[in-house]
């Protein structure tokens, strides 16, 4: 894949960004990782930025988003091109310490789907999540209990960090939080970040441990370059509690520290962006934040324009009454709509949040 110069109508047809952190060559490969081997990817472009980074832009995200994340290739370099972007996190991340009626975030094993009797099923043959604690088989019992699921950042055939929040969770919350027989769950970024950090430390000497969870927690944190001061203000979570020989290690730790500023910068650079000028805000020089900004502004209102006229939506609304418009829209379009377009208003919502977020020039 050859690398093309950025210029500013890009913003105009690509709606989905990540900046390479390693590789910055003249030509770079792209891949889907399936369970057979690297499939090669083509339905993005390469663009050199004007401090030398670059950045793999999608025009048509949606299509791709079961794959989760991309592998590019340079030489003997590899890097994961996250498919997610911020904008589906941003209003779940924060979740307060007291995490009332708020989702956790789960780090998930990496297994192959195959089954010849769902041929027919889009996510046949790729990686997915699968719960640690096997006894429990499937993260969500039914479909029908999800109230949200985003996942956050992927590796495929390690694991996965997602973001879970279920209707009546009471049970299994408790579950997680506070009687796991293999910790994988925080209600916090930074605890969830704490608890693999603590799993990856048990692969080293003197534990030496070959447990599953051991040693794929050290092996993402370590391709995504996660380093311990991110969650050193952090409170010991489950695991270290068990090895210091505490009568209560299953316990959600007390006295839980809020997230570093440090570790949301660092989830952000390893997610993709619908926004190359939040991105510039973390990239500083790779190409005028305000220009890109007074672009995306206008993209977003032509976008929001266009969801107005196509769904026959009156002047007078107001785009944050969700339900309202998306009773209108099954109503006057289709009864099956609703959650596409509840999808629609929701990531209207977040892009608005971060262009607003970023500051003016």
């Amino acid at each position: 894949m050859i690398v093309k110069p950025f210029n500013i109508d890009v913003i105009k047809t690509h709606k989905l960004f990540y900046v390479l952190d390693h590789i910055a060559e003249t030509t770079v490969d792209l891949y889907r990782r399936t369970p057979a081997g690297d499939d090669p990817f083509v339905d993005a472009e390469v663009f050199s930025m004007q401090d030398g980074h670059l950045v793999v832009a999608i025009a048509h995200p949606f299509k791709y988003s079961a794959n989760n994340c991309l592998i590019a290739k340079q030489g003997d370099i590899e890097e994961i091109v996250n498919l997610v972007s911020w904008e589906r996190l941003v209003d779940f991340y924060d979740t307060d310490i007291a995490n009332t009626d708020q989702g956790f975030f789960a780090f998930c094993d990496s297994q192959a789907l195959f089954d010849p009797a769902v041929e027919w099923r889009c996510d046949n043959t790729m990686f997915g999540p699968h719960t640690f604690i096997r006894e429990d088989g499937r993260i969500v019992p039914t479909i029908n209990k999800l109230k949200a699921y985003e996942t956050i950042l992927s590796l495929h055939g390690v694991g996965y960090l997602i973001y879970l929040h279920l209707h009546d969770d009471a049970e299994v919350r408790e579950k997680y939080k506070n009687n796991s027989e293999v910790p994988c769950v925080g209600l916090t970024l930074s605890e969830s970040f704490k608890l693999l950090h603590e799993w990856s430390e048990v692969t080293k000497e003197p534990f030496n441990s070959t447990q599953d969870i051991a040693l794929k927690a050290s092996e993402f944190l370590n391709t995504f370059g996660f380093t311990p001061d991110l969650v050193d203000s952090q409170v010991d979570m489950q695991v270290a509690n068990y090895l210091k020989g505490s009568d209560h290690a299953r316990l959600r730790p007390t006295d839980v520290q809020p997230n570093k500023p440090e570790l949301i910068e660092f989830v952000k650079k390893n997610m993709a962006s619908s926004s190359l000028s939040s991105l510039s805000v973390l990239y500083p020089g790779i190409w005028d934040t305000q220009e890109l900004l007074n672009a995306e502004q206008d993209e977003l209102n032509a976008g929001i324009q266009r969801f107005r006229d196509y769904y026959q939506i009156p002047e007078d609304w107001e785009m944050s009454d969700t339900y309202r418009i998306v009773e209108h829209c099954q109503l006057h379009i289709h009864e099956t709509v609703g959650p596409y377009v509840h999808n629609q208003l929701r990531l209207f919502k977040n892009k608005k949040q971060v262009l607003d977020e970023i500051p003016h020039s």
